[in-house]
């Protein structure tokens, strides 16, 4: 029987172990360098993807106000081990992330209007550019929204219910 990847969500209640594996992750993985940098954003995990109980991929969010759409999104990221990349799992962590949170009452009453990704994936952006949205669309319902200032293709999925402040 194929293994197959496993999820955890998480947000607010990360136990230090998994604080370890996850900073470990990052460091062999040379995706952060420095481990303060790792320890800091581990303090943001969202859900953690495991392959015969080895950590492979993570997302991460952070709550922060978004000045163009004049509300609080969550930040997100995700990274995936290269071993892991074209298997679905940053589909599946961002499903999963977006599953909880968006069920989140507390975020909901701060006025967080949903998760905004910067596609950095060549291979996701090229999806998106060459319109093969395939690729995209497993993705929750992601709205463009603009560019940042590098150029990077920015997205929300909505959380349901919320309302834009104009």
């Amino acid at each position: 029987m194929a293994q197959e990847i496993t999820l955890e969500f998480v947000w607010k209640n990360v136990s230090e172990a998994t604080k370890k594996k996850v900073v470990k992750f990052w460091m062999d993985e040379k995706a952060i360098t420095k481990k303060e940098d790792a320890e800091t954003r581990a303090n943001e995990l969202l859900t953690v993807a495991y392959f015969d109980k080895k950590v492979v991929g993570v997302a991460t969010g952070v709550v922060t106000p978004h000045p163009q759409l004049k509300s609080n999104i969550v930040f997100y990221r995700t990274y995936i081990s290269e071993s892991h990349r074209g298997k679905k799992v940053a589909q599946q962590l961002f499903i999963e992330s977006y599953k909880h949170l968006n069920s989140n009452k507390e975020l909901k009453e701060k006025g967080v209007l949903g998760i905004l990704i910067a596609f950095q994936s060549p291979v996701l952006v090229g999806n998106y550019i060459k319109d093969q949205k395939p690729v995209l669309e497993e993705f929750n319902n992601l709205t463009f929204i603009g560019v940042d200032k590098n150029g990077i293709p920015l997205r929300i999925s909505y959380f349901d219910d919320v309302k834009i402040k104009m």
